[in-house]
């Protein structure tokens, strides 16, 4: 069967974390399938709609390298536990940068020490989240 070339309008889902710690771009497909592209993509906007081309063949898409063209943004409710997911990729891929840079040189392990006093195993998960968030502002508007 000849491949198909067609125009489709995908949403970015954010990036996930790999178990080897890469960084994964999510789509959603408009069957409502999830695939993995690792496209650079500046300005992304989690939940929007952009225009992919791709390749059919028998049904599966296969990625035409090219331009995305941004078309909106979706009204997805699922947006926001993608933009959670999202986050939650930055900040472990962060602290895996972290723990390869402590490996060399404790120093920040034992800086951050009070901070990590605060968050308790017990803390629960969104309020951890908001106290990272808060220190990377603060860290951030310096």
């Amino acid at each position: 069967m000849e491949l198909e070339r067609l125009v489709e309008v995908w949403k970015y889902a954010g990036r996930r974390l790999t178990g080897k710690g890469l960084v994964q771009h999510v789509w959603q497909t408009p069957d409502g399938e999830f695939t993995y592209w690792g496209t650079t993509l500046k300005g992304r906007v989690i939940g929007g709609n952009y225009e992919i081309t791709v390749n059919r063949d028998s049904g599966k898409a296969r990625v035409w390298s090219g331009t995305l063209n941004y078309v909106g943004r979706s009204d997805d409710p699922a947006t926001s536990q993608w933009e959670l997911a999202d986050m939650d990729c930055e900040n472990r891929r962060a602290a895996l940068l972290l723990e390869k840079r402590d490996a060399k040189d404790g120093e920040f392990t034992r800086a951050i020490a009070p901070l990590l006093a605060l968050i308790r195993p017990t803390t629960p998960y969104a309020e951890r989240h908001a106290m990272i968030a808060a220190v990377s502002r603060e860290v951030m508007n310096r």
